[in-house]
């Protein structure tokens, strides 16, 4: 028999079974109890399960390195450049951690890995420059676009081309190089920087928008920008959030590290992400305070509001097998079996394993048999 408890991350939470078998619910967190060979799924109600596309760069399972794909150029050196065309750290794939279909490419290679980059005056020139490179930057993972004309990426939904209408969006970026020509490409470019595409880069002093047309508010680091056409960046990572001013004004979302267009070499480039969530719905004030949350915990973010989100809490009896639906944390229990994280991230307690007599429950307890005692 399988079980399912959902659990929302609203102020008010709840837990909901698909069989009556004992479930208490109790301070937002659950207590689950399986009989022997039961299995139970913990999934949530939440800003998680509403997010659309998911990029995350410290996630390894989400990208495809280039040399997965092109190994038989490794270490292919051009006379006239005279450097080593591919690096161990570039990319041709990120997907989303969910794998729901959704996933970025690098647009000069076609879904089945194919290039037009064939020939050697190419392979210079171009190669190096094309494909972002996963990286650290001030201590974090990250997916780096080098500020040039060539690198870029686009977005791709079961093998096609595709892109999201996006009415809310929270993107973790760092400056470092500049922060780009645009912070997504969109293709009515009202997430675009500047107005003028023309060298030297942008550099992070430069406005998070370039045209105030009332279509989105955006926040910095969980703070309202009044104007985001005269407020740039600072140093280091940060949270940029963006909500549409109405269902009928989404940003079309069709690439990342673009700059003026997305099907042209023009100013791509500059950015670096470490950390993107879409959404096709408007999100509340209370899910977007949540998602803020979740994003400054995980990248080391000081944000303006002191929310907090938590991953869903369950307390575990019992044997059997627990499938995760989200990120979860087992705060206590005595639980033999088997966890199916699914992708999912499982905090366990820092008590030692296997329990001891001190660390089980005594509340209720009444008989208590234990066969491997003797006497």
């Amino acid at each position: 028999m399988k079980r399912v408890v959902c659990i929302d991350r609203g102020c008010f939470r709840r837990a909901l079974f698909a069989a009556a078998l004992g479930g208490i619910v109790s301070a937002g967190a659950v207590e689950l109890h399986l009989r022997t060979g039961e299995s139970a799924v913990v999934s949530e109600e939440g800003w998680r399960t509403k997010a659309t596309v998911w990029l995350d760069a410290q996630n390894d399972a989400s990208f495809t390195p280039l040399l997965d794909t092109w190994s038989n150029v490794w270490n292919r050196t051009e006379s006239s450049a005279g450097y080593s065309l591919l690096h161990a750290d570039q990319q041709i794939e990120w997907r989303d951690v969910r794998g729901n279909g959704w996933y970025a490419r690098t647009d000069k290679c076609d879904a089945n890995g194919g290039t037009d980059f064939d020939t050697s005056s190419y392979m210079a020139d171009v190669m190096a420059r094309t494909f972002p490179r996963r990286v650290q930057q001030d201590g974090r993972t990250s997916l780096t676009f080098p500020a040039n004309d060539k690198a870029r990426m686009k977005l791709f939904r079961n093998g096609s081309a595709s892109q999201i209408s996006a009415l809310t969006g929270f993107c973790v970026v760092n400056s470092a190089l500049g922060g780009g020509y645009s912070l997504l490409f969109d293709s009515d470019k009202y997430l675009t920087r500047t107005a003028t595409y023309a060298a030297p880069y942008p550099t992070k002093d430069a406005a998070i928008l370039a045209t105030a047309n009332g279509r989105l508010s955006v926040r910095l680091d969980g703070a309202a920008v009044d104007d985001p056409t005269s407020t740039g960046y600072s140093e280091g990572w940060q949270i940029v959030s963006f909500k549409a001013s109405s269902e009928a004004r989404p940003s079309k979302v069709g690439g990342l590290g673009q700059g003026s267009a997305l099907d042209t070499g023009n100013y791509n480039g500059g950015q670096v992400y470490g950390e993107i969530i879409l959404f096709d719905t408007l999100l509340t004030e209370d899910e977007i305070r949540h998602v803020e949350a979740y994003l400054a915990k995980k990248w080391g973010v000081g944000i303006a509001h002191d929310t907090e989100d938590h991953a869903a809490a369950v307390s575990l009896f019992g044997e059997g097998t627990v499938t995760l639906g989200c990120d979860a944390s087992a705060t206590n229990g005595v639980f033999s079996g088997t966890f199916d994280l699914g992708g999912h991230r499982l905090d366990l307690p820092a008590s030692a394993f296997p329990f001891s007599e001190a660390t089980i429950p005594s509340e209720g307890r009444v008989l208590w048999f234990d066969p491997s005692l003797d006497g």
